[in-house]
């Protein structure tokens, strides 16, 4: 499920990339935006698994309210995601700009 919800950012970051936006930029646009997703993807991943006694008191008080399973997935993915979506962000503005 994860690597599906995974994929499926990873595909919303190359449409944003190539929304309005000339096709051969917005290729290496959306190329960067992956690039950057993935990697910080990797290193966030990597520095939750180093971290769960700051990550556990945080997740622990909505067991009881069903959202811990939200929280988790917003945790997980939303900084990779808004780094490659700012990565693709500042591209375009570089591009807009000239």
């Amino acid at each position: 499920m994860l690597f599906v919800l995974a994929i499926a950012l990873g595909v919303g970051i190359v449409a944003y990339a190539l929304w309005r936006v000339p096709t051969g930029m917005g290729v290496l646009h959306a190329a960067a935006g992956v690039v950057v997703y993935a990697l910080i993807g990797y290193v966030w991943i990597i520095a939750l698994l180093f971290s769960p006694r700051v990550v556990e008191p945080i997740v622990a008080p909505l067991r009881g309210l069903y959202l811990d399973g939200v929280f988790v997935l917003l945790l997980y993915f939303a900084p990779p995601l808004v780094a490659a979506l700012v990565t693709v962000r500042v591209l375009g503005r570089d591009r807009m700009s000239r």
